[in-house]
């Protein structure tokens, strides 16, 4: 009778430490999903990075495409999707100037 009061404890035990690494992991995502955007890792779109530099969209593609403003393509060669970086933002931002 003891054996099985201490499996059954032992059973209890393991399943909610289970239940509290899920949760854990749910938390975690759900955190990642909703980061606030001033993270430094946050990746902004085109015109994210128009609005924060008070320029106009193609100025902002045309410093990508000259290697002023370092940006990653989540898109396709004919579709491309870029995407920046604040730390790159700010980098841009130190080294040239904002307007």
């Amino acid at each position: 009778m003891i054996d099985m009061i201490v499996l059954t404890i032992a059973f209890y035990d393991e399943m909610a430490t289970r239940l509290a690494d899920i949760i854990e992991r749910r938390l975690t995502k759900l955190y990642t999903a909703t980061k606030p955007t001033h993270d430094a890792d946050a990746l902004m779109t085109v015109e994210d990075c128009a609005k924060r530099l008070k320029l106009c969209k193609k100025t902002v593609l045309s410093r990508i495409e000259s290697g002023l403003l370092v940006a990653t393509n989540y898109g396709s060669d004919k579709r491309p999707r870029w995407r920046v970086t604040n730390t790159d933002l700010k980098k841009l931002l130190l080294a040239h100037g904002q307007r």
